[in-house]
């Protein structure tokens, strides 16, 4: 396993680092990963509809 550039570096610099905008992007970092965060929300919002289509379903039964 290879270690991140800014392995080095502490906590709040990182933290600074990602709030003004000078941190590494998603898809340098781990390339493919923006696709597998979007499929994943994408599944998580299909979950969460039809759950609530099951409540509805449920109710007027």
């Amino acid at each position: 396993m290879s270690q991140s550039a800014d392995s080095g570096k502490s906590t709040h610099q990182k933290i600074s680092d990602a709030v003004h905008g000078r941190d590494e992007l998603l898809d340098k970092k781990a390339p493919g990963s923006p696709f597998i965060v979007v499929a994943l929300s994408y599944l998580g919002v299909l979950v969460v509809v039809l759950f609530i289509a099951t409540l509805i379903m449920l109710s007027l039964r």
